[in-house]
């Protein structure tokens, strides 16, 4: 009979040794596909979201002062030049104290959260990262609507589709997109004027019945009673955005939009935003052409405005794991302003973009 022999404890040992080796080796791929997965990760978002951003601004941009016809420039525009209906502008913006051309911004650090010009209510109440420029867009929004009908102190519109049933509330519907409370544009390409919707009713014969507040148009509205004609004149819903950063609900710094109106809210576009700067583009002599680019200050004049360059320092959303981190205080150059963020293992990169107003005369 032959014994059946086990293993000696060299043995057992030289095997545990290999294994352990293997195991070692097993860790150090997982842990290296890992992070290579995380890199590939954030860096395609991080593309992904440099691509969107320049879309998003650059159309904005391109449509601002879009009136349904012509331009601020070319129209006769009333509106009561308050923030969020200061429809003679295209563009307006507000500079970050300290984030001029050639300072230096530390994000986290404690220079004050202010602005030039000062901030309106409405922004002042948004949480808005300090160091970081914002800006202001102005136009109608849509292709407009025809009315039948112009009252004293509304509009008619006969057979109104884009209905949606307690739209605005639960006794409210909306046409449109409208509600009582927002910001509307009527514009025959000769002039313009906004107002706020007081009201808006469907009247015995199923037409719509939109009224506005007396004074429409504005204290500087010099014919408040002006007749649009009907065959050559649209209602457009008055569209106002302002682009800021903000941290999300993750405390990640992001871009993020607030489009007027009585029940406005921001809205997060873009995740990972963490500083936007911004130069307007002057023509100062009337020739189409920009004579130089500066920052927004209470002394700009914004009708002179033809351009933008806007630079955002975008961030991935995740920290790399075991990525060495870059020098303590690396600085990115931001149209000329230096921003200085931790030395910590997210990528970082910085989006450029030069964007064109609308032709003012078409």
């Amino acid at each position: 009979m032959q014994w059946q022999r086990g293993f000696s404890l060299v043995e057992m040992l030289v095997a545990m040794v290999i294994g352990l080796i293997l195991f070692a080796g097993l860790g150090q791929v997982f842990v290296t596909t890992k992070r290579t997965s995380i890199t590939q990760e954030e860096s395609a978002l991080l593309q992904e979201n440099s691509r969107y951003a320049a879309y998003l601004l650059a159309r904005e941009v391109h449509h601002a002062g879009y009136l349904g016809c012509g331009a601020p420039a070319n129209l006769e525009v009333y509106s009561s030049e308050t923030f969020g209906d200061d429809f003679g502008l295209a563009i307006a913006g507000y500079e970050a104290a300290n984030t001029a051309p050639g300072d230096t911004f530390t994000i986290g650090g404690s220079q004050s959260g202010s602005w030039s010009p000062a901030l309106p209510a409405t922004l002042g109440n948004e949480q808005i990262l300090p160091g970081s420029d914002i800006v202001v867009i102005y136009r109608a929004s849509g292709t407009g609507v025809k009315f039948s009908a112009q009252t004293s102190n509304g509009f008619v519109i006969q057979n109104p589709q884009e209905r949606i049933s307690q739209g605005c509330s639960e006794t409210q519907d909306s046409f449109y997109g409208l509600c009582p409370g927002d910001i509307a544009l009527v514009s025959d390409c000769s002039a313009a004027r906004s107002f706020i919707i007081d009201s808006m009713t469907l009247n015995g014969s199923g037409d719509l019945e939109l009224y506005h507040n007396e004074g429409w148009g504005g204290a500087g509205d010099p014919n408040i009673n002006n007749q649009f004609n009907k065959d050559y004149s649209r209602l457009y819903t008055g569209y106002a955005v302002s682009y800021f950063i903000r941290n999300n609900q993750n405390n990640v710094p992001s871009l993020y939009r607030l489009i007027s109106g009585p029940s406005a809210a921001a809205e997060e576009m873009i995740e990972g935003v963490e500083n936007m700067q911004i130069l307007y583009g002057i023509d100062s002599d009337g020739d189409g052409t920009v004579n130089r680019y500066v920052p927004a200050s209470g002394s700009l004049d914004f009708s002179q405005v033809i351009s933008l360059r806007m630079a955002l320092l975008l961030r991935s959303v995740r920290e790399i794991p075991n990525r060495n981190p870059p020098p303590s205080s690396p600085s990115w150059n931001l149209l000329a302003t230096n921003i200085v963020t931790d030395s910590d293992s997210l990528l970082r990169k910085v989006l450029t973009i030069t964007a064109q107003l609308r032709d003012q005369g078409n």
